[in-house]
């Protein structure tokens, strides 16, 4: 399904996008962007097998620590070698970005496996087939658009720290209610409202991440602190699924039982996030 919604928006950009240029010469951070992802990859690849080896095992250690040090010739890299940084580390003394991106991580890190460990209860347990689990996921979908539209009324009355803050505490509350469902919970109690209630959230605090963690860049660094604000949920999804995954293979029983353990802890992931709202300045107006 996503190839035409692609093709359509290629044709679109042709037509409706204007041409620009930067005019700044800038260099290609290749150092930078290999031990990141070599970095991250390995990082990820040492959590995915300790469902099968186990967390003292060779077989998670090595690449984990492979990965850590990686990630840490990155940062020395950026801090001291690289004469265009893939991420200048300046940016992380603005409180609006740092912690921006630390609460964009912990709602990430939850957010991906909604989908994951949703799909798997609906096909596995309750035996829907796969038209049928997307199907019932379009509730979910129309909680993120109506949240999103409401982000802006909401945010003008509000603020962005409380609208924030809120987001996240509802969808923790979603991720609890998912928590404790059970197969005979039913469609409605079991899959749509607490779903809609964690999508809701999460929609709430999209913007409300953006708009602070770019008010806090230097002129001319909001594209860069936006892309590393989607890397950080990336990162954070990437990661968070992986050791998520790990938590819910370790019940012997049910499927049941390692699914709500994995939404149990989502749960805390999120209300995390919104205990690092405190980190955010009252008015997002700091400057590197």
């Amino acid at each position: 399904m996503n190839a035409p919604i692609g093709a359509v928006a290629v044709i679109a950009a042709l037509r409706l996008l204007a041409e620009s240029r930067d005019t700044g010469a800038r260099g290609l951070d290749l150092t930078g962007a290999i031990t990141v992802t070599a970095g991250l990859s390995a990082l990820e690849l040492g959590v995915l097998q300790t469902p099968a080896h186990g967390w003292g095992s060779a077989r998670a250690l090595v690449p984990m620590g492979a990965g850590v040090l990686a990630l840490g010739v990155f940062v020395l890299v950026q801090a001291r070698f690289a004469r265009a940084p893939l991420m200048p580390l300046r940016i992380f003394r603005a409180r609006s970005v740092s912690g921006a991106l630390l609460v964009q991580f912990l709602l990430g890190a939850a957010g991906f496996a909604l989908w994951y460990f949703l799909s798997l209860h609906m096909q596995q347990v309750l035996r829907y087939s796969a038209l049928q689990a997307g199907l019932a996921f379009l509730p979910h979908t129309l909680a993120v658009v109506v949240a999103a539209k409401a982000t802006p009324w909401l945010a003008g009355r509000v603020g962005l720290r409380p609208l924030l803050a809120t987001g996240a505490l509802v969808s923790a509350a979603g991720f609890a209610w998912q928590a404790v469902v059970t197969p005979e919970s039913g469609l409605l109690a079991g899959i749509v409202l607490p779903g809609v209630l964690v999508t809701g959230g999460l929609g709430l605090t999209s913007a409300p991440i953006a708009m602070t963690a770019t008010a806090g860049a230097a002129p001319g660094e909001a594209g860069l602190v936006s892309g590393i604000l989607n890397s950080a949920r990336q990162v954070g999804g990437s990661l968070g699924l992986a050791a998520l995954t790990t938590l819910a293979a370790a019940p012997t029983g049910a499927p049941t039982s390692g699914y709500a353990l994995a939404f149990w802890a989502c749960a805390g992931l999120v209300t995390a996030g919104a205990v690092a709202v405190l980190a955010l300045p009252r008015a997002s107006k700091d400057r590197p």
